[in-house]
């Protein structure tokens, strides 16, 4: 069973371009899901990425609910998409 902790996200809220910086230790997997709860992106990861960078200006504005996958636990966070 995965333990979950909270995912720090900045820019939050975001226009075009996020980076996510100091990614848990292990990470593998970088996901967010629409409020329907419909998977909007996933983004395999190498281990030992510290940061990840994101072009979302082709995603619908919105709230998007991340995870970040490591072999032990998830990490979940909020995005804010805005004009």
């Amino acid at each position: 069973m995965f333990a979950t902790q909270t995912l720090e996200t900045y820019p939050n809220p975001v226009r075009d371009d996020i980076a996510f910086v100091r990614l848990p230790a292990g990470a593998t997997e970088l996901r967010w899901f629409d409020l329907t709860g419909q998977q909007a992106h996933l983004m395999y990861l190498s281990k030992g990425d510290e940061i990840a960078q994101l072009d979302l200006s082709g995603m619908p504005l919105g709230i998007y609910f991340l995870q970040v996958k490591t072999a032990e636990r998830w990490f979940v966070g909020r995005l804010f998409r805005i004009k």
